[in-house]
């Protein structure tokens, strides 16, 4: 079978290599007859472009006729050749030339002022519109990914061998896909062949990079040096310029001032009058990866002011853990049809093309009709843009001013709907992707591969082989249900796919095991029966068991919800059982916490009671970002006791407590019933539609929430009759790039109280561990979880300023880091005792999951305590 198919791959590339091609291929060197690799090559005429490969080598088909072809790469000349093309393919060798750059002629004023600041100024002010200047555009997108793992860790060494995986081996993937874009981040793409010879299942997508903007300045992770507070990060200094197709290009180095790994550094090119980019050539190091990113753009068709990108080279190095590798990516874009954004005033660019003929180009131009020449009278706005635009030097302000008009112009006609579609794309891939066949390939892949690839895929084409006679040899019988799947958990799905069924395994997601002084050693499972995920009026059961070993008891719960209106986050649910609950609901030790403590230090801070209950859920959508939640429930609460091999303890040694929230207090049976209203708004909220289900994303206005409930008695004989109310506003404000400011303030209080019980109480957040988990925003550090709860009021504020670089950020290794520094203030005020205050220090982003936190508490104006905390963000342990 491996000698068939080996045969059978030769035959189809002999074949493949007679089929009837034209265009241009040969080889690109420099002065020095040096191979020139990732050229990018582009005929504009045919929008067509390609890349020439690690050894210089290219290929680039076109139709029969006479064409004009560039050759563009970074640090050299863009040379254009015209080509004749008849039948199969023209050798066309190309030698491109190193710049020399020319410094302009600069009036050095008394500041001395780089002039590379003035060039900046002016693209920075100009990237709002550059990133809206294309309302749609389609383009075919070709993507090689090349690479190997230079070290594997030795204990790593023969289990992924078993995979295909070893030192030194190249791995390849390619997507050929079709890309389509509609403002603001709409992004469509098709995929319409994928080959991999990497061991492992799924298509590869096109890059991220491909579904955004080189003008997209909003990102937080990596400041672009088109940021308005570019000058804050960065030096820029003019290199020098040149001259393109009769535009003076100008090279700017890019020179951070800090080291990070949110920054770049490297060469920008910016051509003059246009302000848009021509290329970069620029380098991230962060996370022990080195990545270089080089960009070539190129007119589009028709337009000598709309510069897209149309190659992509982005090579990654580095190691983590004991792996060291490097990959490659290449992407080529052609094939562009746009459409100019309609609402943009693009006279200011039309201008700089100094009397060169401009088409406006729309995809299917042909069947538009045409309409009538309006011309509109200018506004304020643009007046102002153009006479910012006209000055040879702006000043900071000036620079700031004309990036905000050009932002409010970019964006005066869109929609102000507060619906927002999702920064990722959607993925459609051909049915016929992973079947085409090595003429398919040879006819539309641009960069032809090298020899070590061809290779990769004739050994990934052998061990499909070896894998087919493997499954072949397995019983059809396998279930998607084992021993591991009920040790871990699994899910399966039936009905055509339209159910699930779901179990949480004894180690899995949604278990737990558990140590408490009620109940001893026990654990706790789940399985859940419902409709398919992306269903958007989806239901789910779900029946949660716990069981404690050394108290008897029953400890089960039962869950029925309903979305019933996806579009107004309208959801109804119902559940009951027999459950143990903390005094503190809302602020209490996570389970996870208690059992560490309880573990270690032999102390027990979690406080439980038990009670068989039964509530009503629903929550429903006011109006845009007025949600309403109500909840009604009765329950039967009662006390719960330490076991007896804790209880002895009790005292002894005064770490092992009573199962009291606090000393003395003993919770009779009762029964309660209690009805609950919350509302949360929040003003201009914005949301995306995902699967037909309405989704909040997070936003710049702050969030308020006011909560009434009313424990009501007489009914089923409920022992409850009280009203409290609380009141609280969270925000989260971001003014510089490099530091974001979070609040939260919360208000509770009692209108009256005829009869309450401990978890009836007002609480607070706190914290008597070392280690806690959670958000960390609202806790305090140091604070009982009990000791404040009451029946008066009880008034929480908290507010935590976070910086990418502050104090530890700027020590050598560490700034290279994805740590974050932060300083928070933590108030709590409790009726008729001091003030509690805690300040303190921490660093967060900790391996991704856990911050440390050092702070000083006060009561009052008095010194308390002072400590060390370790926080972490456990999913699953709460």
């Amino acid at each position: 079978m491996l000698r068939y198919l080996l045969i059978s791959f030769l035959m189809l590339s002999i074949c493949s290599s007679l089929y009837a091609q034209q265009g241009i291929r040969g080889l690109v060197t420099d002065a020095k007859n040096q191979p020139v690799g990732f050229v990018t090559i582009y005929c504009k005429e045919q929008t067509k472009s390609t890349n020439s490969n690690a050894d210089g080598s290219y290929e680039l088909r076109l139709p029969a006729g006479t064409h004009q072809v560039y050759f563009q790469s970074v640090g050299y000349k863009t040379k254009m050749i015209a080509v004749t093309v008849s039948d199969g393919y023209t050798q066309a060798p190309v030698t491109l030339e190193e710049i020399a750059y020319d410094l302009k002629e600069v009036n050095i004023k008394s500041g001395g002022t780089n002039p590379a600041v003035w060039i900046m100024r002016k693209a920075i002010a100009a990237a709002p519109y550059y990133k809206r200047q294309v309302l749609t555009y389609q383009t075919r997108v070709y993507i090689k990914g090349s690479g190997k793992l230079d070290e594997i860790p030795f204990l790593f060494e023969k289990l992924l061998k078993k995979d295909g995986i070893e030192e030194g081996k190249t791995f390849l993937i390619e997507s050929i896909n079709d890309l389509s874009f509609s403002q603001p981040n709409t992004y469509k793409e098709k995929a319409i062949s994928v080959k991999s010879s990497l061991p492992v299942e799924g298509a590869p997508q096109p890059m991220s990079m491909l579904r955004g903007s080189m003008y997209n300045t909003s990102s937080t992770e990596l400041i672009s040096p088109l940021s308005p507070q570019a000058f804050s990060v960065y030096n820029f200094k003019l290199i020098g310029s040149y001259y393109e197709d009769g535009r003076e290009i100008n090279r700017i180095q890019v020179i951070p001032k800090r080291k990070g790994q949110d920054v770049l550094q490297g060469t920008i090119y910016i051509i003059e009058g246009l302000w848009c980019l021509h290329s970069t050539d620029l380098t991230n190091t962060g996370g022990g990866f080195e990545t270089h990113i080089i960009t070539s753009f190129r007119p589009v068709a028709g337009t000598t002011f709309v510069w897209m990108p149309v190659t992509y080279d982005i090579s990654v190095k580095g190691g983590f853990l004991g792996f060291k590798g490097a990959f490659r990516y290449l992407a080529s874009a052609s094939n562009y049809q746009i459409k100019l954004n309609p609402n943009l005033d693009h006279k200011w660019v039309q201008n700089q093309t100094k009397g060169q003929v401009v088409v406006i180009p729309t995809v299917k131009q042909e069947e538009e009709k045409p309409t009538p020449t309006v011309v509109k009278p200018k506004t304020k706005r643009q007046e102002d843009i153009e006479q910012l635009l006209a000055k040879e030097e702006l000043s900071k302000m000036e620079m700031l001013k004309l990036a905000n008009k050009m932002k409010l112009e970019s964006e005066a006609e869109q929609n102000k709907s507060p619906e927002i579609t999702p920064d990722s794309s959607t993925l459609e891939v051909d049915s016929l992707a992973d079947k085409r066949d090595s003429s398919f390939w040879n006819e539309n892949r641009p960069v032809a591969l090298m020899e070590s690839e061809v290779v990769s895929y004739k050994h990934a084409d052998s061990v499909a082989v070896a894998k087919v006679k493997d499954s072949t040899s397995r019983s059809h019988n396998d279930s998607s249900f084992n021993w591991i799947g009920i040790v871990t958990g699994n899910q399966k799905t039936f009905n055509k796919g339209k159910n699930r069924f779901t179990w949480s395994g004894l180690i899995g997601e949604g278990s737990q095991l558990f140590l408490n002084t009620v109940d001893g050693w026990g654990a706790t499972v789940s399985w859940s029966l419902g409709s398919k995920r992306d269903n958007s009026k989806e239901w789910k059961f779900t029946n949660r068991i716990r069981i404690p070993i050394e108290r008897p008891a029953i400890n089960a719960t039962g869950r029925l919800e309903y979305r019933y209106a996806p579009h107004k986050l309208g959801n109804i649910a119902v559940e009951g059982g027999s459950y143990v609950s903390d005094f503190n609901a809302t602020g209490g030790p996570s389970f996870f916490v208690s059992n560490v403590m309880l573990l270690v230090d032999r102390r027990n801070l979690l406080k439980l009671y038990q009670h068989e209950y039964i509530k009503i859920e629903h929550q429903i959508e006011l109006t845009n970002g007025l949600v309403w939640k109500f909840e009604m429930g009765y329950s039967n609460r009662y006390q719960l006791w330490n076991i007896n091999r804790f209880a002895t303890k009790e005292t002894v040694d005064g770490k092992i407590t009573p199962n009291t929230p606090v000393a003395g207090y003993t919770m009779q049976t009762h029964q309660a019933f209690y009805v609950s209203n919350t509302f949360t708004y929040t003003p201009y909220q914005r949301y995306r539609m995902e699967r037909g289900q309405k989704r909040y994303v997070p936003s710049k206005w702050p969030t308020f929430k006011l909560s009434v409930r009313n424990g009501i008695p007489t009914i089923l004989k409920s022992d409850v009759d009280y009203m409290s109310m609380s009141f609280g506003i969270t925000e989260k404000i971001k003014p510089l790039h490099w530091v974001a400011i979070n609040l939260s303030f919360n208000h509770q209080w009692f209108v009256y109280n005829q009869s309450s019980y401990f978890p009836d109480y007002l609480q607070a957040v706190g914290n008597r561990s070392p280690v806690f988990t959670g958000e960390p925003l609202t806790v305090f550090r140091q604070l009982d979880y009990y000791q404040f709860s009451n029946t008066s009021r009880l008034t929480s504020f908290h507010t935590a300023f976070d910086f990418k670089r502050l104090l530890v950020k700027r020590l050598p290794l560490v700034n290279m880091t994805s740590i974050h520094e932060e300083v928070f203030y933590n108030l709590l005020i409790p009726p008729g005792a001091p003030v509690y205050q805690e300040l303190g220090y921490g660093l967060t982003e900790l391996f991704g999951f856990a911050r440390v936190d050092v702070f000083a508490g006060f009561k009052g104006s008095q010194y308390n305590n002072w400590g060390i905390r370790a926080v972490f963000n456990l999913q699953g342990f709460e």
